[in-house]
């Protein structure tokens, strides 16, 4: 499977091509500047955060978000998920992090008391 591989310069002169598939990441459509963005630890999903207040949740290979985490009241300017995968957090322009179960997609904790974005 040569999605995403870089192929320059390569010689399939003589290569047995049976089975072998092409491809490549889809395209994208987020709907909003993009402010921060992070991959899962296992590759699974990528969250990009969103200058409309928003969490684009996406398979790592698919076009279209999976879910979309709502909450923040300003641009989400950054996001980093935990060792497990199982948690998202985001910081924003609101001055909070939030804290997100994947699987439901809940927020499940809210910290304030921050100064700045």
């Amino acid at each position: 499977n040569f999605i995403a591989a870089s192929l320059n310069g390569t010689h399939f002169s003589g290569a047995l091509m049976a089975g072998t598939q092409f491809g490549q990441y889809p395209r994208i459509e987020v709907g909003s500047k993009v402010h921060s963005l992070a991959y899962s630890p296992d590759g699974t999903y990528l969250a990009v955060g969103c200058w409309d207040k928003t969490i684009k949740l996406y398979r790592a290979h698919a076009a279209q978000p999976e879910r979309t985490l709502t909450g923040h009241t300003d641009e989400v300017t950054a996001l980093a998920f935990s060792p497990n995968g199982a948690v998202l957090a985001s910081g924003s322009g609101d001055k909070t992090l939030r804290l997100w179960d994947l699987k439901t997609g809940a927020c499940t904790g809210i910290l304030e008391g921050h100064t700045d974005g």
